[in-house]
């Protein structure tokens, strides 16, 4: 990777579980734009404030794999046919 960049989009709070929504930017070494990503994660917080669960939501195969050598022609490939 060349570059990437990660912004907190918005947030939720619902008793102890915390919901960040982002976007995420990321440029390829050789690569002339950047891919953009949208997710979010669920942070989970015992009594005492410390995280005890991190689990991210978001479509892997669109903003990472996809453009990978090989591999994201592959997927790209997968995606025509469904």
């Amino acid at each position: 990777m060349d570059f990437i960049r990660a912004e907190v989009v918005d947030s939720a709070v619902s008793g102890r579980n915390c919901y960040v929504r982002w976007v995420m930017d990321v440029r390829f070494k050789g690569a002339k734009e950047p891919v953009r990503t949208v997710g979010m994660t669920l942070l989970r917080f015992d009594s005492e404030g410390r995280v005890v669960m991190h689990q991210d939501f978001w479509d892997s195969s669109a903003g990472f794999y996809e453009h990978l050598p090989v591999l994201g022609g592959v997927i790209r490939w997968i995606k025509s046919k469904i």
